[in-house]
């Protein structure tokens, strides 16, 4: 279930696993480009923005900005 003025932009993924699939994304959402929400049970609140390539699994509030912190790693070859 998706409320009103959600903004979703490419490559999202919104899927489950082999429970049943209940995800409920609530008024005035933004979800990132090529972010993931995965699980059985989800509710995103209100209000709530999801970040650029974030991978969500559990709930979050209302009033929330969520996202997932990556870290790059350079290797030098020798």
């Amino acid at each position: 279930m998706i409320g009103e003025n959600c903004y979703v932009l490419q490559n999202i993924t919104i899927g489950g696993t082999n429970e049943p699939i209940k995800i409920i994304i609530g008024d005035n959402v933004s979800i990132g480009a090529s972010s993931v929400i995965l699980g059985g049970k989800i509710k995103i609140g209100n209000n709530v923005k999801i970040g650029a390539m974030s991978f969500v699994n559990k709930d979050i509030p209302d009033n929330c900005t969520v996202y997932t912190q990556k870290t790059a790693t350079i290797i030098r070859n020798v």
